[in-house]
């Protein structure tokens, strides 16, 4: 299980908006659906629903891509280093919050780059309370460790979560099939596969 595990949320139902896209040409559309398949992951294995948020509703969780200083004491460092952060329950108005870094090489589908959805998997996993775990392989081991096709929560994952929020209703001690791979996509439609080994970094 994670090493430590943070405040909770207090209740089960929580609200998301993407804030600001990233500048590439992902899409607005295609962020949104790998950020519903980023937190299916933790509905599918907790006793947890998430709802995407209309512009004129207050948001638990706000989504944002950036670059450099961004006013959170954080900056980012460009392309490598830190690819993403998130923000615990119980932080006052930032609490649930996640800051992708916007010139790093997100891809989908990929082995190129890095796979926005694994990496929002993670930060969702901070938004909800959990800490790093020391277990490798595990989605909230503190580094990047490529692609995964099938991506799916290791053990340890699921315990840190149910831990906070019980098991998922319905379907006590089922664990959920993996994500099915999902579309292949990069920026421009072409990049070097070895990229991804350049720029595997933690976050």
């Amino acid at each position: 299980m994670p090493e430590d595990s943070r405040s909770r949320w207090s209740k089960k139902i929580l609200t998301w908006r993407v804030f600001k896209h990233p500048s590439n040409d992902i899409g607005p559309e295609r962020v949104r659906s790998t950020l519903q398949r980023a937190f299916s992951v933790w509905s599918a294995n907790a006793d947890l629903t998430f709802l995407e948020e209309q512009e004129t509703d207050p948001t638990d969780i706000r989504i944002l891509f950036e670059s450099g200083e961004h006013g959170d004491g954080d900056p980012f460092d460009r392309e490598g280093g830190t690819l993403a952060h998130a923000f615990f329950p119980g932080q006052g108005e930032i609490s649930g919050d996640i800051h992708f870094d916007d010139d790093e090489n997100w891809t989908l589908g990929s082995y190129a780059g890095i796979n926005l959805t694994q990496v929002a998997v993670h930060e969702i996993g901070h938004s909800l309370g959990l800490e790093h775990t020391r277990v490798r392989g595990a989605i909230m081991f503190p580094s990047y460790e490529g692609y995964r096709p099938n991506l799916a929560l290791a053990e340890d994952d699921i315990l840190g979560i149910q831990a906070l929020y019980g098991p998922p209703k319905g379907a006590p001690g089922r664990e959920p099939p993996p994500l099915a791979p999902e579309e292949e996509w990069v920026p421009g439609g072409s990049m070097n596969p070895w990229i991804q080994l350049l720029s595997c970094c933690f976050f």
